[in-house]
């Protein structure tokens, strides 16, 4: 299976320096959107995500799945970690960017 990215731009990349925030905005093969973002601290000389949001819309700007650690669902086993789906919100572990991509791959349909 083929996963291509068809356009996107990093968001602010001096904004993201200073504030240490980090967001792409990407069009994949079907024409849906991925926006990513990341909250990053830098300590001891390590970079450490203190927040993330990656959230998948459709062509039609219509939810297909958002992943955050937000702590605002705590009825939620894996809090703060969660997704968001069209109908409800469920468990989800913390997600990289990698683990994003693959789970995305499973979703589109590429003839």
């Amino acid at each position: 299976m083929k996963a291509v990215v068809i356009g996107g731009k990093l968001q602010g990349v001096e904004a993201a320096y200073l504030a240490k925030k980090a967001g792409w905005e990407v069009v994949l093969i079907d024409k849906s959107e991925l926006h990513i973002r990341e909250y990053l601290s830098i300590e001891n000389k390590r970079l450490q995500r203190l927040t993330y949001r990656f959230h998948w819309q459709s062509q039609e700007r219509q939810l297909l799945a958002r992943w955050d650690n937000a702590p605002h669902h705590p009825q939620i086993k894996t809090h703060p970690y969660h997704k968001h789906t069209p109908a409800i919100i469920v468990e989800s572990e913390e997600l990289s960017i990698i683990q994003l991509i693959l789970e995305i791959i499973k979703e589109i349909k590429i003839v």
